[in-house]
């Protein structure tokens, strides 16, 4: 989708209300009309889902986050469909945060292939999907789970500025799978970044080990990572940061998840600020992401990674 002439309508974006702050600033910048999704919840649990407006004509995009997919999954597909009954000549799914992404692969017999399930769903209703920081660490790009065109953007870039406003920064990735993400970071902010190796034994035990000869005593740790669900992984980082003395340990993250107590056990290991992209409505928000969302969706229709 690109920015309508003038002579013609403009494009719509619609939201549902977590995320219409968003939304909001998205369409501002593309000169977009902003609508509300409303959503009714019957006592029996099921969702009734509504337009505040409907397209008449014009290309539009439903924008949210799928973190808690198993409820907002449905949702989601109603409203994209709702928008192409209602005449809508395209429709782009704007989804920060997918869910169900991490499981690219049957690891055990008789598992699901979410990944792939999740992808031919969402490609059924939408025709293009733009996300951020999508979990495809086994699968080559977007494409290949949609099989839409698309754009997964990059958070981290934007955090570059909090890096460097730092004391002698270091950029720790908690794993090998984190490396793109710190690279893009540290060339961004112009600092040294490294990745530590995780050996994750099951959902709640994860170790991790750093770079030998690492000076740490003193300095800034910045911890990057696409996203935070239990919070292990964060914890294991501390502790053994925290054992070489440092200045600060900070944490910053593409997608606050934060399952649980995961914030608090966060905190209570030591790292003292969290920073979070608003992909997820979070109270650590603080990197918004409606400059590249727009972009991507102002830009013509390409397939990229």
């Amino acid at each position: 989708m690109v920015p309508a002439p003038r002579s013609q309508k403009p494009a719509v974006l619609y939201a549902f209300d977590e995320q219409a702050d968003l939304g909001r600033r998205i369409a501002r910048k593309l000169g977009w009309s902003f609508r509300a999704v409303a959503v009714h919840t019957f006592p029996d649990g099921e969702s009734l889902v509504r337009l505040k407006g409907p397209p008449g004509g014009r290309p539009s995009a439903v924008l949210r986050s799928l973190d808690h997919p198993n409820e907002k999954l449905l949702e989601t597909l109603l409203a994209l469909d709702t928008v192409r009954r209602d005449g809508a000549t395209s429709r782009t799914l704007v989804a920060p945060y997918v869910g169900y992404m991490r499981q690219d692969a049957v690891f055990r017999p008789g598992e699901a292939l979410s990944q792939t399930v999740v992808g031919r769903i969402i490609s059924r209703h939408a025709e293009r999907v733009v996300t951020v920081d999508a979990h495809l660490h086994r699968t080559s790009n977007l494409w290949a789970v949609f099989r839409r065109p698309g754009a997964n953007l990059h958070a981290a870039p934007l955090f570059a500025p909090r890096v460097r406003a730092l004391h002698d920064p270091l950029l720790v990735g908690p794993d090998e799978e984190s490396a793109p993400w710190i690279a893009a970071l540290a060339s961004a902010a112009r600092v040294r970044g490294v990745v530590a190796r995780k050996q994750r034994r099951d959902d709640e035990r994860v170790k991790v080990t750093l770079p030998t000869g690492l000076r740490i005593r003193d300095r800034d740790v910045v911890f990057f990572d696409d996203v935070v669900s239990t919070g292990n992984t964060a914890i294991a980082l501390a502790k053994v940061v925290r054992a070489a003395r440092p200045r600060s340990m900070r944490l910053f993250v593409s997608h606050a998840v934060f399952a649980g107590d995961a914030e608090e056990r966060i905190r209570a290991a030591g790292i003292e600020t969290i920073v979070s992209s608003n992909s997820i409505p979070h109270p650590t928000n603080g990197v918004d992401l409606a400059g590249i969302l727009a972009e991507a969706l102002g830009s013509p229709r390409v397939r990229t990674a």
